[in-house]
């Protein structure tokens, strides 16, 4: 991958590479693929906490068992948010950053999740059932 000026990975690593901006804070957007156990797991809600905090826009959508994020604004948020999607990702979750790239920016005023993309092949992941409430445990050791 070319260093674009941006935080990122080696596609399909999850190690974060630093990258300083040098634009003096000009917006910028990239597009990122997160592959890895991010379906199922309050991804796309973290992603769009993450997103608040930093006043970035863009959007994030699952995409049959991957997740792509458009996100903008300026670069050492940009830089920071990337960073962020894998050292505060939620704990059931095993995210890799498979591709980032930059891009041009579109103006988006917000952030959003974007309803679910079906348009690709399916690569899911489905997590065990770590929570699992009191009447389905009790269901299951019913031997009835």
């Amino acid at each position: 991958m070319a260093d674009n000026g941006l935080s990122g990975t080696t596609p399909g690593s999850g190690v974060m590479r630093h990258a300083a901006a040098a634009d003096g804070g000009q917006s910028v957007a990239c597009a990122l693929v997160l592959t890895g156990h991010v379906q199922g797991v309050g991804f796309r809600p973290f992603v769009y906490r993450l997103a608040h905090e930093s006043a970035l826009s863009g959007w994030v959508q699952n995409q049959m068992g991957q997740v792509g994020v458009h996100v903008e604004g300026p670069a050492e948020a940009v830089n920071r948010f990337t960073r962020d999607l894998i050292d505060r990702a939620p704990p059931l979750s095993t995210p890799v950053i498979a591709s980032l790239e930059k891009i041009e920016t579109q103006g988006l005023m917000h952030f959003a999740i974007r309803s679910s993309s079906d348009q690709s092949t399916a690569r899911v992941f489905v997590p065990p059932d770590y929570f699992t409430c009191q009447d389905c445990l009790d269901e299951l050791n019913d031997g009835s």
